[in-house]
């Protein structure tokens, strides 16, 4: 059984707030920071922020922290509205309506988000765990290796490539390189990671021994 510790949702607050961080879940459902709002990529960019923006954005992130989704909802609404040039508000709103058992506009929310900004490595993740909660499982390796295009160092779309291939397309080569990525990305190694990879190798290694009889 795999540890939750590593993928407890943890809101990560950026500076560069509406352009790159976003939320992780309980395993197996994959993890990923709340979202960042600026026009920038997750990859690196800041843009001038609006003082009022960031106010609101403050707001938002401090209700999504204390699960009050739907106040969270409509601030970040408000902002799509006020902000439309803003990709940040739209991956936030897939958060709530995700984390709310609305797959479908979750889906729609993260697609606006690239739509706005192509360059949305956290957009594409979060729309990867969407729809691998949905069985759609080349869809969420697709969309899992497109965050990693825009952004090779993106630590959270390795550890959920490495959950998919692990627990779902059943590649435990391809798990155990992903996870591995995964820690020496992080500034610190998860123990709960760790003891999948020593799973993995055990298991791998069982498996060569019985194909070698």
């Amino acid at each position: 059984m795999r540890s939750n510790s590593a993928l407890v949702f943890s809101l990560v607050v950026c500076v560069a707030w509406l352009s790159g961080c976003t939320v992780p879940a309980q395993r197996p459902v994959e993890s990923q920071p709340a979202a960042t709002a600026a026009g920038a990529s997750s990859a690196g960019k800041t843009s001038t922020i609006d003082p009022l923006a960031m106010r609101e954005h403050e707001r938002a992130l401090a209700a999504i922290k204390a699960k009050r989704n739907a106040q969270a909802e409509q601030i970040l609404l408000a902002m799509t509205r006020s902000y439309s040039q803003f990709a940040g508000p739209h991956v936030n709103l897939g958060i709530i309506y995700h984390r709310t058992g609305r797959d479908r506009e979750a889906e729609q929310a993260f697609h606006q988000a690239i739509a706005i900004n192509p360059e949305r490595a956290d957009a594409y993740n979060h729309l990867g765990i969407v729809m691998r909660e949905n069985g759609r499982f080349s869809e969420a390796r697709e969309a899992y290796e497109n965050a990693l295009k825009i952004d090779p160092s993106y630590a959270y779309a390795y550890l959920n490539l490495g959950i998919l291939y692990d627990l779902y397309l059943l590649n435990a080569k391809k798990a155990l390189k992903h996870y591995e990525l995964y820690q020496k990305l992080v500034s610190t190694p998860d123990p709960g990671v760790a003891k999948w990879v020593v799973d993995l190798r055990r298991r791998m290694k069982r498996h060569q021994k019985t194909a070698g009889r």
